[in-house]
């Protein structure tokens, strides 16, 4: 599983571009997470089969957060990286916030108080976390961002593009020019 996650963003965002990976990630990680929440109830079957589906899909999310910092990196000049990077680093602190909940819940599932025994409702609630991600996704940029949205050597050109200090592209390949910057 470790290998996977290490492996995957490696292929799919290359494969994807970053914006169908991010969004592709999306999903499997509510697939993923929602599975596992099943995966841990008394349903009168046995469950432990779905445990391989659920690696499966949480080693196909890993690629939601270099995908999503390439992303933001990409919208700012290199003079203002320092200020995106230690954003970025603040977010991954806000991130364990859910975390707590998800610990709560898990506590109260498995105790004596519960009205039900269901250790899997923390990744129910992990799987909730990321509709409002998926919205907004989806939102901003439209469902054209389901499929790749461009080949493979034409992102390679628009990578190099960046890196030689060219301006960054809005969704949708627009130019962002000085006059909409002020």
């Amino acid at each position: 599983l470790g290998l996977a996650i290490g492996v995957v963003p490696l292929v799919l965002i290359p494969r994807l571009g970053e914006i169908a990976a991010v969004y592709w990630s999306c999903f499997t990680y509510i697939a993923g997470f929602a599975l596992f929440a099943v995966a841990g109830a008394r349903l009168g079957f046995d469950t432990i089969y779905l445990l391989a589906p659920c690696l499966l899909l949480t080693a196909g999310s890993s690629s939601w957060s270099p995908a999503m910092r390439s992303l933001i990196t990409k919208l700012y000049a290199a003079e203002q990286q320092g200020v995106v990077q230690g954003v970025l680093a603040q977010l991954g602190v806000v991130s364990t916030l859910p975390a707590l909940g998800g610990s709560a819940l898990f506590s109260f599932f498995i105790s004596a108080d519960a009205p039900v025994y269901w250790p899997g409702a923390a990744f129910a609630y992990a799987a909730l976390w990321m509709l409002p991600a998926a919205g907004l996704l989806h939102s901003v940029y439209g469902p054209g961002m389901l499929l790749p949205a461009r080949s493979l050597e034409e992102q390679k050109r628009i990578d190099a593009q960046a890196a030689a200090g060219a301006e960054p592209l809005l969704p949708g390949g627009v130019e962002l020019k000085e006059e909409d910057s002020a």
